[in-house]
This record gives C-alpha cells, structure tokens and sequence, in this order.
C-alpha cells in the first residue's frame, strides 16, 4: 500500500470517530472515548506475538540462520580491521518490532493528548 493510501484512510477512520465520539457523546464522554482507545492500543501492543513464533518449522530456519550468522562473522573478522569505528547514528534498534510497536503506541497516546487542543480550536473557528 502506498502511504497516500494509508493517508486517506486514517483520516476518514479519524473523521468517524471523532463524530461519534465528540458529536454523539459530548465532549467529556468523549475524550474518556478517545482515552480508552488509546489505553486498549497500548496494551494491545504488549501482548503482540508474532506468528513466525509458531512456525512449524521454526527450529530449522533458526538453525539456518544461525550457520548463516557464523558465515557473515568470518567476513566481518576479515574487514574489521579495516574500520574499527562505530557508525555515528545507529539506527539498527529501529529495526527491531518491540520498539516498532512501542514507538506506535507512544505516537497514538500523544495524538490522545493532543486530542482536547484539536476540539477547542475546531470549536472556536467555526
């Protein structure tokens, strides 16, 4: 899917809730709405597993992995000579899921925060 894609969807899925949950319910209940979903996400989010867990063959591909691993360190011990210093800004933890999953879920509880400040300057333009 292409981000523009992605784009229009949050925001027809942002529209609707925000009828409902600000227009139907009031502003008060509302915002409790708002904070639940963001709560629910959360911990959604923490109990994440993911389905290559339950792999059948799951102990083969780590042993491949692994053997691939031992392969690439003879490599590396090859050229580590060569450049021994680190990278200047390391991104290889961005790459792992848990902190994928953590820093959607800090992006959604920041959006439920900022959630009052959107309804006070909608109300007061129009």
């Amino acid at each position: 899917m292409s981000v523009k894609i992605l784009d229009i969807n949050f925001t027809i899925v942002f529209e609707l809730l925000y009828f409902i949950f600000f227009r139907r319910i009031g502003w008060r209940l509302g915002l409790q709405a708002v904070t639940g979903v963001v709560f629910i996400t959360f911990f959604l989010g923490t109990f994440y597993r993911s389905a290559s867990l339950y792999h059948p063959q799951r102990r083969a591909i780590l042993h491949l992995k692994s053997q691939k691993r031992k392969i690439k360190n003879k490599d590396k011990e090859k050229n580590k000579a060569q450049d021994d210093r680190p990278p200047y800004f390391d991104f290889a933890t961005l790459r792992s899921r848990t902190v994928q999953i953590l820093l959607t879920s800090i992006a959604l509880a920041s959006f439920g925060l900022f959630s009052p400040i959107f309804y006070l300057v909608i109300n007061y333009c129009f």
